[in-house]
């Protein structure tokens, strides 16, 4: 699923996520979701 691969790259930074509306919502996890795949 989209969360798996989400997690599956936000451990690299140390982080992960459970709900994608939840934890996306203020853009913090998701930019660094982007730092980890840029």
């Amino acid at each position: 699923t989209f969360t798996a691969w989400c997690n599956s790259h936000l451990r690299k930074a140390g982080t992960q996520i459970e709900n994608i509306d939840e934890d996306f919502r203020d853009g913090l996890k998701l930019m660094l979701l982007l730092e980890v795949i840029s």
